[in-house]
């Protein structure tokens, strides 16, 4: 389940191949590539385009990818074709390296929210995603 913690979005589960997949947090990545394709027109998604459905496919897959074999051009970003939620502790504070390369959620949060943060605030609403605090 998709949650927005103070200034970030995160999910409760990896989304990616042989992942748990849940609808909401494969919902809630859809968007942020949507809105990072939108946003960074340096990089061109691959094809088919995506749909925000909640529904793990291989071409979400290959976008996820896509996006990280972009975004390690200019920072070290896992390139597993997985997103794996941030560790957040009780004081908000989100954990944005993972194996010692940035989260792939990380920098789609930073980026978007940068680029457009109107859009980014409102993915909230639209996507019913509760306001959460930390674990």
């Amino acid at each position: 389940m998709a949650v927005f913690l103070p200034g970030i979005y995160n999910t409760h589960h990896p989304v990616g191949q042989n992942e748990m997949n849940q609808a909401q947090d494969v919902r809630l990545v859809q968007t942020l590539l949507i809105e990072y394709a939108r946003l960074t027109p340096a990089w061109k998604p691959p094809s088919p385009a995506i749909a925000v459905d909640g529904a793990y496919t291989p071409a979400l897959g290959v976008w996820i990818l896509s996006f990280q074999t972009y975004a390690s051009h200019q920072v070290t970003v896992a390139r597993d074709g997985k997103v794996h939620p941030m560790k957040v502790s009780n004081t908000y504070d989100w954990e944005s390296r993972m194996y010692g390369a940035w989260s792939t959620l990380y920098c789609l949060n930073v980026t978007v929210r940068r680029k457009d943060r109107t859009a980014y605030l409102q993915i909230q609403s639209k996507l019913g995603i509760a306001e959460e605090a930390g674990d």
